[in-house]
């Protein structure tokens, strides 16, 4: 109501100061949803709920990005994107009210008010358990490579694909559907089991399809004539099928890498610390989503062009999955090496 309102006075102020308390709104809101997910399913569910609700966020976030932006510009765009915003928070708040109520872990806790020394010490809290501390790493990466990708969209699309805003929502799309499929495909290959066994093969995956999009897209560069295509010219040349097929596979790798950390971080996490590990993750997911734009100043000031950055995000993500995927990669090593001793 208060966006709305915003909106009426066309008072951009006010908006900001909407937009903030959204933000710290959510900052309360994600580590609830996520942490009451063990209390609500059995540990064979976990896999698949996280999946669900990574396929609804990433659908839903598109969809309202496509919405938005095909209204806000027309004839009573305003006034309609505002009725928009208060239906659907309304039907969110009477959703939420079907939620089964649930004891608190730790009715007696302490809160620290100064949120940057707590904030610190759920960090060292964290790290005394390594595959937490590692799932919230491989999160937060997931976040800079997501924010890497949809900050360079709209560029991505205008100085190398040479497409107008259709090209851009067509790469939403791609993405945003991948992740899904990537996700539910994570749920099916696990069986319902917590394992981080398709952590390494999904940061894989990124790494070899950014790496083909940096080859696929580079030489587009040359061939800018300044004329703006959409969809249907796009799809017509072959070359960019090529283009849309990896970013598909970067998507699907995505969902596949991030569903079994969120169901880890959930799992292995004690009641009673859960939701205030969940929120540090927030606060590093955060973090690293802000550097995703440093990243790509940086890497712009020094004259790299957009596909190189796809190509430098991804041989990036080999080191972190290594990092994040010490336990199972090095198992995996042992077995294969057990493996080619008993041939021997």
């Amino acid at each position: 109501i208060a966006a709305a309102v915003g909106f009426a006075l066309e008072a951009p102020i006010m908006l900001l100061t909407v937009l903030f308390f959204m933000g710290a709104q959510s900052a309360i809101f994600g580590p609830l949803k996520y942490g009451i997910l063990p209390e609500l399913l059995e540990e064979d569910e976990l896999v698949g709920g996280n999946a669900l609700i990574e396929t609804a966020t990433f659908l839903v976030i598109l969809i309202g990005t496509l919405l938005g932006s095909l209204i806000v510009l027309r004839a009573y765009g305003l006034t309609v994107v505002s009725i928009l915003c208060i239906g659907v928070a309304a039907l969110g708040w009477l959703t939420s009210r079907q939620i089964p109520d649930r004891p608190a872990a730790s009715p007696g806790m302490k809160i620290n008010y100064n949120f940057v020394s707590e904030t610190f010490h759920m960090i060292r809290f964290g790290y005394r358990d390594l595959p937490i501390f590692r799932s919230i790493i491989g999160i937060s990466w997931f976040w800079l490579v997501g924010s890497v990708f949809i900050i360079l969209f709209p560029v991505f699309s205008r100085d190398v694909l040479s497409g107008n805003e259709q090209i851009v929502a067509m790469l939403l799309t791609i993405f945003s559907i991948g992740i899904g499929i990537g996700s539910l495909l994570c749920d099916k290959l696990l069986g319902g089991k917590v394992r981080d066994y398709y952590v390494p093969v999904g940061a894989l995956g990124i790494t070899i399809f950014s790496a083909d999009l940096f080859f696929a897209s580079e030489p587009l560069l040359a061939t800018r004539t300044g004329e703006f295509i959409g969809i249907m010219a796009f799809l017509s040349l072959p070359e960019n099928w090529r283009i849309v097929g990896d970013l598909f596979g970067i998507a699907i790798c995505g969902g596949l890498y991030i569903v079994p950390l969120y169901a880890i971080l959930q799992a292995r996490s004690e009641p009673h610390y859960r939701a205030r590990l969940i929120a540090v993750n927030n606060v590093l997911n955060a973090l690293a989503m802000v550097g995703a734009s440093g990243f790509i100043f940086w890497l712009s000031d020094e004259g790299l062009s957009i596909p190189a950055i796809f190509l430098a995000i991804g041989l990036l993500n080999i080191p972190v999955t290594l990092y994040v995927s010490f336990v199972v990669i090095t198992t995996a090593v042992k077995r294969v090496a057990k493996k080619l001793g008993s041939m021997s």
